[in-house]
């Protein structure tokens, strides 16, 4: 255990955060250490002058900014400085390259942001954003999405067209609007983890179908015949199927 005792000024503030900022400067100046064991509570409370619930505010906050974590029945030690972050997260300073592990797209081949940014700035009516919208979006917006759809040969009215809050919002109004409580959806196998949640929500149950199996032995689109079967088993109301990129398998299904 480290005999840890904070010199605490008396024009520090409330006491509890003066310690916090006593322990974080100590540890960013090396005087603390990963790994060391802080004082118990009770007895840095003794030391100080100060009541034990000071103390405990103070290891709170402590423990809120990340500088130090409790384990129980062993005491408070100082935390890692280096941040575990999850392998599904892609890393700011990261060196380019390509990472066949996870479907990221490629930030470098996007649009300049800074020129689409100062186009947008110059469009007429552009602080009518600033304001509440109509849930289905602004009459522009939809307009622009028959454009969209035209590219894939679908004819659309801008009445008939609602703007989401992206892809999962989308998915989420699409059930609301087609399915009702208990009917049954096939998905993939293998489908992207957040349909789980919206089909859930909506008390919608997920049937999941095998895929076929490429000559590879990679994964291929629904297999159709186990999509008939579980039509005749399960009273399919609807399929969930993502044709290209599919999520996780990267998938894309052929024309045929």
């Amino acid at each position: 255990m480290t005999m840890w005792i904070p010199t605490i000024a008396a024009d520090a503030g409330p006491i509890y955060l003066a310690i916090a900022d006593a322990l974080e400067a100590d540890i960013g100046s090396g005087t603390l250490a990963q790994g060391d064991r802080l004082p118990p509570q009770r007895e840095l409370a003794y030391q100080l002058g100060v009541t034990l619930g000071t103390v405990t505010r103070a290891y709170g906050e402590a423990e809120r900014r990340r500088l130090v974590r409790g384990e129980t029945g062993r005491g408070t030690y100082v935390a890692s400085r280096t941040r575990v972050v999850s392998p599904l997260i892609p890393q700011e300073d990261a060196p380019e390259g390509c990472d066949l592990a996870r479907n990221f797209a490629y930030p470098h081949l996007n649009p300049s942001l800074g020129e689409g940014l100062t186009r947008m700035a110059g469009t007429a009516g552009i602080d009518r954003l600033n304001g509440f919208v109509p849930s289905e979006g602004l009459r522009a917006h939809r307009e622009t999405g028959v454009l969209v759809f035209k590219d894939y040969g679908l004819d659309a009215d801008p009445a008939r067209v609602a703007v989401t809050c992206g892809a999962q919002h989308g998915i989420q109004v699409t059930c609301q609007a087609l399915f009702r409580s208990g009917d049954a959806i096939a998905v993939d196998r293998f489908t992207y983890p957040s349909i789980f949640t919206s089909l859930a929500g909506l008390g919608l149950k997920a049937v999941p179908v095998p895929a076929l199996t490429r000559e590879d032995g990679g994964f291929g689109a629904m297999d159709p015949e186990a999509l008939a079967r579980a039509v005749g088993s399960h009273g399919i109301k609807g399929v969930f199927l993502m044709p290209n990129m599919q999520n996780p398998t990267t998938h894309t299904m052929s024309v045929g």
